[in-house]
């Protein structure tokens, strides 16, 4: 937990001119300022503060003067975790504000961080707090482009709210502290495995700790003593598979483990032997798996005995692709499970299932089409301007250099900001027509693999095609007047652009938290949909492929031709060109045996072609669709064009630079 430092001393101006002493505290709820008088003010509208002499004198790092006036009410207020020590390097550029982005830690909450603008001076105050004490930690004065780093929710943090069960998951616990197991059991866990003075102890717990490694991470070895002092008790659940799903959310890898076993008495077939896997990647004598673990993991035992596990419960993936290629050839809307609650209490194949529909995650996303809403997208692809801002959807890291590594920016901009945009920074691409596509045919469940024809795509460079031809084979927007939204409307495209997982909908977990029914998201979907908004498409979490960012330049016919080829042979691709059809932005996931040959032949391949072509795996995803078009929409109907987020880190830049 980060300690607290003193109260933060300061002098109040109120609306009637009066002035008074007092100490601040910043809660979650906002600050707090107790007047020397006794006076409690939290409420402080009209309220004006500056630091105390004595404050400014002991915080250098503020560069504030005695005379500067902060704003009492905050404009963001969010918790987040702070470390006081910098974890590695300020990556962002232009840098922050006094080094303060590395501070910043992911994981749970320790520290408030809240946000007050500056009288008359364009900068703002980030003031750190301790999350329980609301005593000072940190301050800094920070530019406004550095403001959305912290006000915008990425993605993952709306996951991790929607379906992460933060309270502790006592039947975890009660496994952990149940009496300890039979010497049948260990033996069945154990077989023959070699386990030095292994003895039977006080409780389930300490007994456990002898059979997994020591050198797995402490939070792993509690789950995994926890999945197997639950295999002394497992059956199959006598319950549905969507509510057995959600009991052990706070507990990812023991659901995996559980599920993992579940799926071998489901499908009758001798489950992994637990204890040898993780024995023998201990001692580093685990043969290598097919799919072979990230560089990264090399040196991992746990990774590599997960692996392992995964390698050998059966592949329930078939089954998920056989109901999503039924879903998507029907082009229905639903926000339920193709096998009903009823129907898997009445039979065993059909619980068996709806449990694999539920656990490989079978979700809809709509592929937005920007022009129906009068948007356009725009893409940048460098190693500048690094701060999110409220028009981007995401970012993504490309390869695996450390020093300014390019990343790839999607931005979602009102036609009216465009001219601005391109004459700052005229290295963005303005998207004309873009389509995304899902090839689940090309997963192989016999051989437990996805394929991809590199040869084809390849020889794709070598021929000629045309939009109208992209077009008619794989649609676009072809009305001239954009629709009418509004913030209901908003909410459910930024749903269904995010992607929604129909257990989760079924289970009621998105209306729960965007306050919305599923009647409501149903019906709204259906609209926009058959008004040409989207275009619907069913999948499953797609395992065992990497994500590879390409942008090719040069003739368009090529690239047209190259661009088709993505979306019709690779399992999952997004492809974007801009309107001469000489640049083209394309993210697709491929195999991970197959991704090597691709980014290092088709630069080679495109050369001879006239194209200049890079292409780069995806090491680091951040996005923020989970509220875009809510965010980008103005209470009067029209969009937001301020993209002063965006240039004013391009012109603080720029400005650097001369």
């Amino acid at each position: 937990m980060v300690e607290e430092t003193s109260d933060i001393h300061v002098i109040v101006y109120t609306s009637y001119g009066e002035t008074h002493r007092g100490k601040m505290r910043y809660w979650k709820e906002g600050p707090e300022v107790v007047l020397d008088n006794g006076t409690h003010i939290r409420d402080g509208t009209n309220l004006k503060f500056q630091f105390q002499k004595e404050f400014l004198k002991d915080h250098p790092s503020l560069d504030l003067g005695e005379s500067h006036l902060v704003e009492f009410s905050p404009i963001h207020v969010s918790e987040m975790g702070y470390s006081r020590i910098p974890i590695g390097k300020d990556t962002m550029y232009p840098p922050s504000s006094k080094n303060w982005f590395p501070h910043v830690i992911e994981g749970d909450p320790v520290s408030i961080f809240t946000i007050q603008p500056l009288m008359n001076d364009k900068r703002f105050l980030l003031t750190i707090s301790n999350l329980h004490g609301g005593g000072f930690v940190n301050a800094f004065l920070i530019h406004n482009y550095e403001l959305a780093l912290l006000s915008m929710k990425r993605d993952w943090m709306v996951y991790r709210d929607i379906f992460y069960n933060k309270m502790a998951t006592p039947e975890i616990e009660d496994l952990l502290d149940s009496e300890p197991p039979s010497w049948s059991f260990i033996s069945s866990l154990v077989e023959d495995v070699t386990i030095p003075n292994l003895t039977i102890k006080k409780t389930m717990k300490d007994t456990l700790e002898q059979l997994v490694p020591s050198s797995f991470p402490p939070h792993i070895r509690s789950q995994v003593m926890a999945f197997l002092a639950w295999l002394n008790v497992s059956t199959i659940p006598n319950e549905d598979p969507v509510d057995f799903k959600t009991k052990y959310s706070s507990a990812e890898l023991f659901g995996i483990l559980v599920n993992g076993h579940l799926m071998c008495q489901l499908d009758e077939v001798e489950p992994p032997p637990y204890v040898r896997i993780m024995m023998m990647a201990d001692r580093g004598q685990l043969k290598l798996t097919e799919r072979p673990p990230p560089e990264t993991e090399l040196q991992n035992p746990w990774y590599q005995a997960r692996l392992k596990i995964e390698e050998m419960v059966p592949d329930m993936m078939k089954r998920v692709i056989d109901h999503a290629q039924t879903l998507n050839a029907q082009g229905i809307i639903t926000t339920k499970l193709p096998i009903t609650r009823s129907e898997a209490i009445n039979s065993k194949s059909a619980w068996s299932n709806r449990f694999a529909l539920t656990i490989l995650g079978l979700f809809m996303r709509g592929h937005v089409q920007r022009k129906s809403l009068g948007l356009k997208t725009a893409i940048y692809f460098g190693a500048a301007h690094k701060w999110p801002h409220k028009h981007l959807e995401i970012s993504a890291r490309l390869g695996f250099q450390s020093n300014k590594p390019p990343q790839v920016q999607i931005m979602v901009l009102p036609s009216s900001s465009i001219e601005r945009v391109t004459r700052i920074l005229p290295t963005v691409h303005i998207i004309d027509w873009e389509m995304g596509s899902l090839n689940l045919s090309l997963y192989n469940s016999s051989r437990r693999r996805w394929s991809i024809n590199s040869s084809t795509i390849f020889k794709s460079l070598e021929r000629s095609r045309s939009l109208r031809q992209l077009t008619r084979e794989f649609g676009g927007w072809r009305n001239r007047t954009p629709i009418v939204m509004d913030q209901e409307r908003a909410k459910i495209l930024d749903l269904i652009s995010w992607g929604l997982y129909l257990a989760s909908l079924e289970k009621e977990q998105y209306s729960d938290y965007f306050h919305i029914d599923n009647r409501t998201i149903e019906d709204t979907l259906k609209q926009l949909k058959n008004e040409g908004v989207f275009s619907l498409q069913y999948s499953l979490v797609l395992h065992k492929l990497t994500s590879i960012c390409i942008l090719a330049e040069g003739p368009s016919s090529p690239i047209y031709s190259l661009a088709r080829s993505f979306l019709k042979h690779a399992p999952s691709a997004d492809v974007r060109i801009n309107e001469d059809g000489t640049t083209c932005l394309i993210i697709a996931r491929v195999p991970e045996d197959k991704a090597y040959d691709l980014l290092t032949r088709l630069p080679l391949k495109a050369s001879e072609s006239g194209i200049t072509l890079r292409a780069l795996p995806i090491s680091a995803y951040i996005g923020y669709r989970n509220n875009l078009y809510q965010r980008l929409l103005k209470n009067d109907g029209t969009w937001d064009d301020d993209i002063s987020g965006l240039l004013s880190q391009i012109r603080l830049q720029s400005k650097n630079e001369d």
